[in-house]
């Protein structure tokens, strides 16, 4: 806890006037050389949290949707189709019941 340092979190508004009139001179400068200079990554966002954490919620929505968008695509089994599969799930378990009985039986009969 003691590596948290408040003044790193927040800004106060002389500084951010600062380096607002700093950024506003290096434009000026860039113009008078006719370079094009890109916004700077320290200026203020002006919006208040609730928008920013809004717009942050809005992205993740959309990507989850877009994540799972194609779950919904996979068509379910109908009645006929479940009915089928079970008949074969219950046929193969007792083929294999009737082999281990086999199995055992011919167990018993080589200990004798």
């Amino acid at each position: 806890m003691d590596d948290f340092k408040v003044t790193r979190s927040f800004i106060s508004q002389s500084e951010i006037d600062e380096r607002r009139a700093q950024r506003q001179q290096e434009w000026e400068k860039a113009r008078q050389e006719g370079k094009e200079v890109p916004p700077h990554p320290d200026d203020h966002d002006s919006r208040t949290l609730y928008e920013r954490l809004l717009e942050q919620k809005q992205k993740k929505d959309d990507e989850y949707r877009e994540a799972t968008r194609f779950a919904n695509l996979v068509p379910k089994l109908n009645e006929d189709e479940y009915d089928f599969l079970h008949k074969l799930d219950t046929h193969q378990q007792l083929l294999e019941k009737e082999k281990r009985q086999h199995e055992q039986v011919e167990l018993e009969r080589f200990r004798r």
